[in-house]
């Protein structure tokens, strides 16, 4: 038996500010931020696990409430500060039920610079 992994990355602009960080991130300015996610499995169907277009029509779906945005204004930030790690998990939340039996979500990760990314996982407890 195989496991699958089915990867998309999708991009978004957006500007954040984060308040009471020390240092330059604490003024507004932007990104585009790329963002990629993984879904696993091991059962295909027509040899495919999981359609690229079915996951980057969900990817850019939720993208699409902060694109051209700033972050900090949005409902999603009003009680913590949008951080690649609190972006990248909201993510990880609102794609996580959206998935079929038998395909599971195993990362999200954000590029918040070409250089620099958060990778989210769910810890199995």
């Amino acid at each position: 038996m195989y496991n699958y992994e089915v990867v998309k990355r999708v991009s978004f602009d957006a500007a954040h500010y984060l308040p009471d960080y020390d240092g330059k991130c604490n003024q507004m300015h932007g990104h585009t931020w790329y963002l990629e996610v993984g879904v696993s499995g091991s059962s295909l169907k027509d040899g495919i696990l999981f359609d690229f277009s079915e996951l980057k029509k969900k990817l850019k779906e939720l993208c699409e409430s902060y694109d051209h945005k700033v972050l900090n204004d949005l409902d999603d930030f009003k009680n913590e500060p949008p951080t690649a790690e609190n972006i990248g998990r909201l993510v990880y939340e609102r794609l996580e039920g959206t998935l079929p039996e038998g395909i599971a979500l195993s990362f999200v990760r954000l590029n918040e610079t070409a250089d620099s990314w958060v990778t989210v996982r769910k810890v199995k407890e």
